[in-house]
C-alpha cells in the first residue's frame, strides 16, 4: 500500500511540471477546388465520294473551356490569447484549393475520301481545325493561422513560478494551379481509290480439324501505305495536314481441309488447322496435339484456293527409320546411300552435318566440317532411299576422294516435318574409296 501511495504522488508531481500544450484558436477550413472545364465537341466524322463535282466538307472541333478558379483557405478564428498556465500552439490557417484543370479540345473529324481519278481530289476543299485547350484555374491561397500575442510569460502557483511559452500556427499552404489541357488533334485521313467497299481483314483462322467448316475459309489482307503531299493534291484553299493513308491493294486467300489418312480422324481430338495471310502470302499449320505424332500434309493449290490434305500419320520413331546402305563410288561421285524406311518420305526435310577425315600415315586430316547445301542431298526415284552427295561438296579436295584414300566420315541427319525438329540419325564410318 505504501508503494501505491507513493507512485501515485510521484505521477502527479510529474503532471504538475509538464503540462500538455493547448491549441490557440480554430483551424481555418480549406478552400474548395475549382471545377474542371468542359472538353470540346469532336468534329464529324465523314465519309466523301468524289464525282468531279467542287466539295467542301467540316470537319472543325470546338475548344475546350477553361478550368474554374479555386477558393482560399480560411484563416484560423479565436485567436485571443490569454496568459494560461500551459504551452499554446497556434491553430492552423487553411489550405487554399486546386485549380480546376483546363477542358480539352476537341479532335478534327474522321475523314475517309473515296474515288475513281485521283485528279477528283483537286475538286475537294476540306477544313479541319483541332480545339483549342482550355487554361487552367488559379489556385487558392492559404489561410492566415493564429499568431501569439505573448511569445512566453510566467504564473506564480503556490509559491513556484513556471514559464509557459507560445508558438504562432502555421498558414496554410497554397493550392496548386490548374494544368492546362491537350489540344485537339486532327486523325490521319484515308484515301481509298475505289468505290467498292473495302472488306475487314481477316489474316489468321484456326479451328479444332474435326469441326472445320464444310466450305472453304476466306482470308483478306488489307494493305495500306502512309504518305505525304495531299495538301498538294486538294483544292487550294484547304486547311488540313498533309499526311494520308491509302489503300494500295487487298488480298484475299481461301483454304479447305481434307483428313484422307487411314487413322479415322476422331483419334485426333485436339488436331488444329490454322491458315494466314501475310507478306509471304498463305501459310498453313496442321498440328495434331498426340505425342510424338506428325501429320502427312499435302498443299494444293488452285489459284486462290489452297486444299489442305492430311494424307497420313507418322510417329517419331518412324522418322528415325533410316539405314546406311554404305558409300558408292569415288571423286566428285561419292556419296553414302541411306535407306528410308519412315513410309513418309516426302513430308520429312533432312539437314546433313558431315564432318569429314582423310587418314594418311595413321594421322587424321580434317576435310570438312560444316552443313552440306540442301542441293547436295538427293532420292532414288521411290523415295525410299536418300543419297549424300558430298563428293559434289568443291570446298572438299578432289585428291582426298579418289581410289585407294582413307576416308573417316561422320554424318548427322536432322530430319524436320512441317518445319519442327524431330529427330537426328548419326552415322558414322572409316573406309576405302574403290
Amino acid at each position: 500500500m505504501q508503494l501505491l501511495q507513493r507512485t501515485l504522488f510521484i505521477g502527479l508531481l510529474i503532471s504538475a511540471s509538464h503540462a500538455i500544450a493547448g491549441q490557440l484558436g480554430r483551424d481555418g477550413r480549406d478552400g474548395e477546388n475549382g471545377a474542371s472545364g468542359r472538353s470540346g465537341y469532336d468534329g464529324r466524322d465523314r465519309e466523301v465520294v468524289l464525282d468531279g463535282r467542287p466539295q467542301s466538307v467540316e470537319l472543325s472541333a470546338t475548344d475546350g473551356s477553361d478550368g474554374y478558379d479555386a477558393y482560399d483557405g480560411r484563416d484560423a478564428t479565436g485567436c485571443g490569447q490569454d496568459k494560461v498556465a500551459e504551452d499554446l500552439y497556434g491553430a492552423n490557417g487553411g489550405r487554399g484549393g486546386n485549380g480546376g484543370n483546363g477542358g480539352a479540345g476537341g479532335h478534327a473529324g474522321k475523314l475517309t475520301i473515296r474515288y475513281t481519278d485521283p485528279s477528283q481530289l483537286k475538286n475537294l476543299s476540306i477544313r479541319a481545325v483541332p480545339g483549342r485547350a482550355g487554361f487552367g484555374g488559379r489556385a487558392g491561397r492559404g489561410g492566415r493561422g493564429c499568431a501569439c500575442t505573448y511569445t512566453s510569460w510566467t504564473i506564480e502557483i503556490d509559491g513556484q513560478s513556471k514559464t509557459y511559452r507560445c508558438s504562432d500556427g502555421s498558414d496554410g499552404s497554397n493550392g496548386y494551379e490548374g494544368s492546362r489541357g491537350e489540344n485537339g488533334g486532327v486523325y490521319i485521313p484515308t484515301l481509298i481509290p475505289s468505290l467498292s467497299p473495302v472488306p475487314a481483314d481477316y489474316v489468321q483462322a484456326s479451328f479444332w480439324a474435326k469441326d472445320f467448316p464444310a466450305q472453304p475459309v476466306q482470308l483478306t489482307r488489307n494493305y495500306w501505305e502512309q504518305k505525304r503531299g495531299l495538301l498538294a493534291l486538294l483544292a487550294p484553299n484547304s486547311h488540313y495536314i498533309d499526311t494520308y493513308n491509302q489503300l494500295v491493294k487487298t488480298l484475299r486467300h481461301q483454304f479447305a481441309f481434307k483428313w484422307l489418312a487411314p487413322t479415322p480422324i476422331s483419334q485426333y481430338p485436339r488436331a488444329v488447322v490454322e491458315g494466314s495471310l501475310g507478306d509471304q502470302g498463305f501459310v498453313s499449320k496442321i498440328v495434331l496435339n498426340a505425342a510424338s505424332t506428325w501429320a502427312g500434309v499435302t498443299e494444293t493449290v488452285s489459284g486462290d484456293l489452297t486444299t489442305l490434305t492430311v494424307d497420313s500419320t507418322f510417329t517419331t520413331a518412324d522418322v528415325r527409320k533410316l539405314a546406311s546402305e554404305g558409300f558408292t563410288g569415288s571423286g566428285r561421285s561419292i556419296a553414302l546411300a541411306l535407306k528410308d524406311s519412315s513410309g513418309a518420305d516426302r513430308y520429312i526435310k533432312n539437314r546433313v552435318f558431315l564432318t569429314l577425315f582423310q587418314k594418311v600415315n595413321g594421322r587424321y586430316y580434317q576435310k570438312y566440317n560444316a552443313y552440306l547445301r540442301d542441293d547436295l542431298v538427293s532420292k532414288s526415284y521411290n523415295g525410299d532411299t536418300m543419297f549424300v552427295n558430298f563428293g559434289q561438296e568443291l570446298s572438299i579436295p578432289e585428291a582426298a576422294l579418289q581410289v585407294g584414300s582413307v576416308l573417316n566420315a561422320q554424318i548427322l541427319v536432322e530430319r524436320h516435318v512441317a518445319g519442327n525438329y524431330v529427330a537426328r540419325v548419326d552415322f558414322k564410318s572409316e573406309f576405302t574409296v574403290k
